[in-house]
């Protein structure tokens, strides 16, 4: 037997099951009927978007910077800025908040910018036991850069 529950995550009402497992009580998430799309109103690409030696490229850098999972890299880094700052509002100090992020890059050719990537790949160093390289898996951000300024 499950239970069906309505509770409120993030300022919006979800539904859910509850029930059991061993001795823990669970709950999944499900979605309302409004909220799931059907696969014929999605407005996909061809398969034949990507020539094959595109995907191939894609696969190798895939292969290349494939390494063994490690759960702990990754950590939850904004339930530890939120408790930062609620220390820090208890002793007094003033919070600023942080400069907005930088604006995203467009990228415009895929094949030249996998191909970037392969060779930035070729010339490290390759660890046997190598841990995913991005600044995410490492479990940490690199800092936002500043914005610059423009003169007039």
């Amino acid at each position: 037997k499950v239970g069906i529950a309505r509770y409120v995550l993030r300022n919006r009402e979800h539904i859910g099951v509850i029930k059991t497992s061993g001795n823990v009580i669970l709950l999944d998430q499900m979605r309302y009927h409004a909220d799931i799309r059907d696969a014929n109103e999605l407005n996909l690409p061809d398969k034949k978007m990507a020539e094959k030696k595109e995907i191939d490229m894609a696969m190798k850098l895939i292969d290349q910077l494939t390494g063994p999972f490690t759960p702990e890299n990754f950590k939850d880094e904004y339930i530890e800025e939120l408790r930062q700052i609620i220390e820090a509002k208890a002793e007094g100090k003033l919070i600023v908040s942080k400069e907005e992020a930088p604006e995203p890059t467009h990228v415009k050719d895929l094949m030249e910018t996998l191909k970037a990537s392969l060779n930035a790949v070729k010339d490290k160093p390759v660890a046997k036991n190598r841990t995913p390289v991005s600044g995410a898996a490492k479990g940490r951000k690199k800092p936002a850069g500043k914005k610059k300024k423009k003169e007039a």
